[in-house]
């Protein structure tokens, strides 16, 4: 008698790194942390999670990004539609995780500069306790990523057009969160790039030379 396949039900990671960082200026998955870019940084902070795998989703400034990788256990996909915004991502990602996972995609981004490997264990931690449920972070008055979203939530995303995130699919949804309110700090507007150099979450910032997108 044949022995039973064995099922790996390990989530996925997801980075979410397509986007053109337009209020920034240049692309903030460049911006270091400790001498290590904070594309790298992220993608290395799910591989931390063990994951079956982790998918890290490109787009804009692709060909600057993949050498940040290197030596990185990761796949990158491209999103060659990532002008139209987030939505377009998440499909990539409802894509990749609705054929490798039924115990959901662990979706992160590169642009909390004080999110650590602890938190998004915290996260796989209380989707053990709520198999059935996404499970979000909580960060001042907000809900959302990083956050471990349930295949069939995902699904949803193929509802979203534009910039719209994960938030327009929530709603009627079941969740349970994590709260960190260290994830307020983004890094969207050069104003919140110089606070967070002054405040050593950033390194002096290199010479960045504008990139139109």
């Amino acid at each position: 008698m044949s022995a039973l396949p064995v099922v790996d039900d390990r989530h996925i990671g997801v980075l979410l790194a397509a986007g053109g960082s337009c209020r920034l200026g240049v692309p903030k998955q460049l911006l270091r942390s400790r001498g290590e870019s904070l594309l790298r940084r992220a993608a290395r902070m799910l591989l931390e999670t063990t994951p079956r795998s982790v998918y890290v989703i490109l787009g804009a400034h692709q060909e600057q990004m993949r050498p940040e990788l290197e030596g990185l256990d990761v796949e990158v996909v491209l999103n060659d539609q990532w002008r139209v915004g987030l939505s377009s991502s998440l499909r990539v990602a409802r894509t990749v995780c609705r054929k490798l996972s039924r115990s959901g995609c662990l979706v992160t981004s590169v642009d909390q500069p004080l999110l650590q490997t602890a938190h998004l264990q915290a996260l796989l931690a209380m989707a053990k306790r709520w198999p059935n449920l996404d499970v979000l972070s909580a960060y001042g008055r907000f809900k959302g990523i990083p956050a471990l979203i349930r295949p069939e939530t995902l699904d949803l995303a193929t509802r979203l057009v534009g910039d719209h995130g994960l938030r327009a699919v929530l709603d009627g949804r079941p969740w349970r969160v994590v709260r960190n309110d260290d994830l307020l700090e983004d890094l969207d507007t050069p104003e919140q790039v110089e606070m967070a150099r002054i405040r050593g979450w950033i390194d002096e910032t290199q010479v960045m030379t504008r990139i139109d997108v």
